[in-house]
């Protein structure tokens, strides 16, 4: 585990920033989330779908993996800011996939928060070991 003072973009970060596979976004995305870093300005858009044959659940596996390679193992919140509505069920979804992605860390969802700000809605979960 590295400390706080190492560097925020050692090697290893700028070598899996530059090595993710899909770089375009979902045209029929049913939910988004877009977060901004206030250090580097850097953004990371997450769309969601699930088709119709998909097994349940691997969204959140997903997530979960990309989480433990940017090195949160253990995280005790997972936060959605800035989702986008493209389905009405936008919210449902993306708060599943959040609730699994705690399962997958091997975390428990020990509160579910949902809000607005500024227009904008946002998901909160909050996970205990």
């Amino acid at each position: 585990m590295t400390s706080m003072s190492a560097p925020l973009y050692n090697k290893d970060i700028l070598r899996l920033a530059t090595a993710i596979p899909h770089q375009r976004r979902l045209a029929d995305a049913q939910a988004s989330v877009e977060k901004r870093s206030p250090v580097c300005g850097s953004r990371v858009i997450v769309d969601y779908i699930r088709r119709g044959g998909a097994p349940p659940g691997q969204s959140g596996a997903m997530l979960a993996k990309a989480i433990r390679a940017a090195g949160g193992a253990r995280p005790t919140e997972l936060f959605a800011p800035n989702v986008l509505q493209k389905a009405p069920n936008s919210s449902t979804l993306l708060e599943s996939t959040l609730q699994q992605t705690a399962e997958a860390l091997g975390g428990k969802v020990t509160g579910v928060s949902h809000g607005t700000d500024a227009g904008k809605h946002w998901i909160r979960i909050t996970v205990g070991y």
